[in-house]
């Protein structure tokens, strides 16, 4: 099954790949409710994006990393995100503010 892009997937998979592997910490470093991120992290699992591990003898934690195919993924969203910022700039550019805006926001 192939995830369809958005940016509220993508920042969790980058977030991840930045080493950011807990839902707390991610729920923290993107400002997201951690409910909000209990469901993308699922989705992103099921569709082999991720994987779920268990780290820690005495304090038991779930962490996240990529997958292979995560990694790939998120390649093809980076080129995706830099594409909508580049939009968004040439939007600025010639005055149109709030579409550039309407671009940048789900970020």
């Amino acid at each position: 099954m192939s995830q369809q892009y958005r940016p509220d997937l993508y920042v969790v998979l980058e977030a991840i790949a930045k080493g950011i592997d807990t839902k707390d910490k991610i729920s923290e470093e993107l400002e997201l409710p951690e409910t909000r991120v209990e469901e993308i992290l699922r989705s992103l699992e099921a569709t082999g994006l991720i994987t779920r591990s268990t780290k820690g003898i005495i304090i038991k934690r779930e962490t996240y990393s990529l997958t292979p195919s995560g990694w790939r993924k998120l390649d093809e969203w980076r080129n995706m995100a830099a594409n909508d910022l580049k939009k968004a700039e040439e939007l600025r550019k010639i005055g149109r503010e709030e579409e550039a805006l309407g671009i940048l926001q789900p970020y």
